[in-house]
């Protein structure tokens, strides 16, 4: 089988990404003849050597297990400059438009012999992935699949005004002095309304949508025939858990009695994934137990990382407050396996990568209760996990505090093998290709 795989995920910066990343690797291997074609938003050189050279760390891993790099494509958006409204106006023109730059590496042509195996896979639900993925396959008449890993849009609208009001309290908080709320919120649902429409029915056109997550249907809101969900979709490989064994032996034993008095939070620090809240929850928390530290992971622009801090300083924790920046993976298991509990008030999630990894390293984890959450974790088994209502900072705070003073037992969902899944996951596509 032959697959032309989209992905401009980084699989370094995101649990999306890397589960294209893992995915793709896996297919490789498994004797799938891979080609890549790797999207950009932002404007890209004319020279593709030199775009291969600023991906080259995760397309190199890719390429050295068998995958075929074919080229770059971007979208010609006039929008990528502007500070705010930046992902609508460039979903919105990317669907209304599919105006796409090809470089010349690429190669596109599908041999008539290739054809009857041969399927276009988006591996992300990103309007930018999704439009030049129904391209290609129309020129080449090929059959299309998507991945969704999150919804690409919401049907319920209380859900969707949380995720708006998770927006306007970042601006609020990070960029105080450069935006009306109001203004925003009024803009990004007339652009949300403006690419809907284009969004459902590229969709529709896909000959399969692979949902990772029973949530994920359900919080679009539709019933389509051509939504397969696989779920489980997602496990840690075996690179991953030797790397979990290797990091909790140097501490003795699979659950270390011993912690840092650390609470994380290690996912992006952004407005969806709840950065200010998790500020406030632990300001709560620190009331009570003044002995905690909050560390931060990710990378951040300049003006983020400024806004949390000012934010920390107002709530009266900036001398409790560790910015790590970017860690690499063994390092963000080894603080992970030190830390007391992980702070989650993420707003959007299928299946996390995040919540998932803590859970493997028996750390606690306190959440939002989103059906992601609930559906991928809470009733697959596992223990040590804990949700609230979204932006119940207090009762998250509370939760919290007596997660770590209980000592909570800890354990991962029942699922089965990463290899299981891919093993599931290439045969709906053998199916697409007849």
């Amino acid at each position: 089988m032959n697959i032309l795989a989209l992905s401009h995920m980084d699989p370094f910066r995101g649990g999306g990404g890397l589960r294209a990343f893992k995915a793709l690797k896996a297919y490789v291997e498994r004797g799938v003849r891979v080609k890549i074609f790797w999207a950009y938003e932002k404007p890209i050189d004319e020279n593709p050597e030199s775009n291969f050279t600023r991906i080259s760390k995760s397309l190199a891993m890719l390429v050295s297990s068998g995958a075929i790099y074919c080229g770059a494509l971007q979208v010609k958006t006039f929008s990528y400059a502007l500070p705010l409204l930046k992902r609508s106006l460039i979903h919105a023109e990317s669907l209304a438009f599919s105006r796409f730059e090809i470089s010349q590496r690429c190669q596109l042509s599908v041999k008539e012999r290739e054809k009857m195996d041969t399927c276009v896979v988006a591996m992300y639900e990103d309007p930018l992935l999704l439009s030049a993925a129904r391209r290609i396959s129309g020129y080449e008449g090929l059959k299309s699949v998507a991945f969704l890993l999150l919804p690409p849009f919401y049907g319920d609208k209380a859900r969707m005004r949380n995720i708006e009001l998770s927006h306007i309290l970042y601006l609020r908080e990070i960029h105080r002095r450069k935006t009306s709320f109001r203004a925003y919120e009024i803009l990004a649902r007339k652009f949300r309304n403006l690419w809907r429409p284009h969004l459902e029915k590229l969709l529709k056109n896909f000959d399969l949508l692979v949902a990772v997550s029973r949530s994920i249907p359900l919080e679009m809101g539709v019933e389509w025939g051509n939504i397969k969900i696989l779920d489980p979709s997602l496990n840690l490989d075996k690179e991953d858990l030797e790397l979990i064994e290797r990091v909790l032996r140097e501490y003795g034993s699979k659950y270390p009695k011993h912690r840092d008095n650390l609470v994380l939070f290690s996912t992006r620090p952004d407005a969806e994934k709840g950065i200010i809240e998790a500020l406030y929850a632990f300001s709560f928390m620190s009331k009570k137990r003044p002995e905690l530290r909050l560390a931060i992971t990710g990378k951040m622009s300049k003006s983020a990382r400024e806004g949390i801090l000012k934010l920390a300083k107002k709530l009266g924790i900036l001398d409790k407050v560790i910015l790590t920046g970017y860690i690499s993976r063994e390092e963000l298991f080894k603080i992970r396996a030190r830390s007391r509990l992980l702070l989650y008030p993420s707003h959007v999630d299928s299946f996390s990568f995040t919540i998932l990894e803590a859970l493997y390293l028996g750390l606690p984890i306190i959440g939002y209760d989103i059906p992601g959450n609930r559906y991928s974790f809470l009733e697959k088994g596992a223990k040590g996990i804990s949700l609230v209502k979204e932006f119940d900072v207090v009762s998250m705070a509370e939760e919290g505090l007596r997660m770590i003073d209980d000592n909570v037992e800890v354990s991962p969902p029942n699922l089965p093998s990463w290899d299981e899944i891919v093993s599931k996951e290439i045969e709906l596509l053998r199916r697409v290709v007849g």
